[in-house]
């Protein structure tokens, strides 16, 4: 993400039982089965799925190449771009 200009290095994933009562206009959820999860957990939220591949190859022990998680982030950063609405599914 430096390469683009983004300092991610302090940041961790978190779950939403660590973001208790904080209000969101959108959630965007980046595989099937987060955007059903979150679904299911019927909150006022208006929910934009946008699937997109994992740069983590499903072999255990191999590290996957940089080139991986560049193309996944340059498909989220594309499906995000402000130029395109979100649209709650």
């Amino acid at each position: 993400m430096t390469e683009v200009g983004i300092d991610i290095s302090g940041q961790r994933s978190k779950s939403l039982g660590v973001l208790p009562n904080l209000p969101f206009d959108y959630v965007v959820t980046l595989s099937e089965r987060s955007a059903a999860h979150i679904r299911q957990l019927d909150l006022p939220w208006r929910v934009v799925d946008r699937p997109c591949e994992s740069p983590v190859p499903r072999m255990i022990g191999t590290a996957p190449p940089l080139a991986n998680y560049r193309r996944v982030r340059d498909t989220i950063h594309s499906a995000l771009s402000p130029d395109k609405a979100l649209t709650a599914s």
